[in-house]
């Protein structure tokens, strides 16, 4: 018999490179140039938007979310 999948907990996250110039969503200051890679973030639901982020701001929420998840599994243990 199989087991069933786990749940992903990270829903909807990828890097794509951006097709036009945009600004990051946690910085207004920091530009995102055509063709450069952005953090993508799609909130969960129907008709909802993408958020983009910069690498250095997406740098620093990745590494706040390893913390995160590090801690919630140092709670199991």
């Amino acid at each position: 018999m199989a087991m069933a999948a786990h749940r992903r907990l990270l829903l909807r996250l990828s890097i794509r490179p951006a097709g036009k110039l945009s600004h990051c969503k946690h910085n207004q200051k920091h530009e995102i140039a055509k063709g450069e890679l952005r953090f993508l973030v799609k909130e969960p639901g129907a008709g909802t938007g993408e958020f983009g982020y910069c690498a250095d701001c997406a740098r620093e929420m990745i590494d706040q979310a390893m913390r995160d998840l590090a801690e919630l599994r140092a709670q199991l243990d």
